[in-house]
């Protein structure tokens, strides 16, 4: 398949990650590692791997230590919006740890019943993790974090605090920004959205898409109060994440935000910037014949 890609580590914003191929490699060895009775190691680097489907694989049994008992991941499961880089931050957090798991693409719109049925919300990513289902990239972190170790929060109570104070700020700064500068700029040209939005669906759902271009496009303006001034608003919310990033590194690049390893700030700050950057083979490779 094409290879994986990534927005980068600490030491570059982009950078092309080893192929997917190895990437599953290192994680069936953990599998088969923790299904000796020993504890897997990550994978050598938290790249995000493409977001199309993978095929499912039965997890190993693993001793939990937060809740003191063995849980067995008989699936798990990430439902998304291929171009939802909230999305991009949970396939981070995966990724790092080795966990295989298999992707849905919910379609827009047709979402809202799968995910108020499993979650009791409307919002992507969700993860079914076994018997455990969560939405929401935080929550989805923090319990990776519990269950599977591979820290990515300082155990100590100051730096721990700090890192989940940058992680809300990138949730709410870099993540809507964004989503509504791409938006906003896309709904300008009749077409752009649709086509974007719905690329890494089956052609079906492309071919209907494009019956129905107008309703979707409205609904995606609905969606997120998108009007005249959004993406005004968005360009300032990106540029004080920018700004955020330069202040906590002392604009060095080969800097953490947080502490002297990566964390789960790092990972957030990244995946949600990512797509200014339209990384080659990601959902937000910019195309010639588009008009934005």
């Amino acid at each position: 398949g094409p290879p994986a890609w990534s927005f980068g580590d600490h030491r570059s914003v982009v950078q092309r990650c080893r192929p997917a191929s190895r990437a599953r490699e290192e994680a069936e060895r953990a599998l088969t590692s923790s299904e000796r009775g020993h504890r897997a190691g990550p994978a050598s680097a938290p790249c995000a791997r493409s977001s199309s489907a993978q095929a499912p694989r039965p997890g190993p049994v693993r001793r939990d230590s937060t809740y003191a008992r063995a849980t067995i991941v008989a699936e798990r499961v990430l439902y998304q919006f291929p171009i939802s880089h909230f999305a991009e931050k949970v396939r981070w957090l995966l990724d790092a740890r080795g966990l295989p798991y298999r992707i849905r693409n919910v379609i827009p719109g047709l979402h809202v019943p799968i995910l108020k049925w499993l979650t009791g919300g409307r919002t992507v990513p969700a993860l079914r993790d076994g018997a455990v289902t969560l939405r929401d990239s935080t929550p989805i972190a923090l319990h990776l974090e519990r269950a599977y170790g591979h820290p990515l929060l300082p155990s100590e109570e100051d730096p721990r605090r700090r890192v989940l104070e940058l992680v809300r700020f990138f949730d709410a700064s870099a993540g809507p920004g964004v989503r509504d500068f791409m938006y906003a700029h896309f709904l300008e040209h009749f077409g752009v959205a649709r086509r974007r939005i719905l690329g890494g669906y089956p052609l079906a759902v492309r071919v209907f898409g494009a019956l129905v271009t107008p309703l979707f496009e409205a609904g995606v303006r609905r969606t997120y109060r998108l009007g005249p001034g959004s993406a005004a608003i968005a360009k300032e919310q990106i540029l004080d994440a920018v700004g955020r990033i330069e202040g906590e590194t002392g604009g060095r690049p080969d800097r953490y935000l947080a502490g002297d390893s990566l964390t789960l700030a790092d990972i957030t700050a990244a995946s949600l910037l990512g797509p200014l950057l339209a990384p080659d083979g990601s959902p937000w490779t910019r195309h010639d014949d588009d008009p934005v």
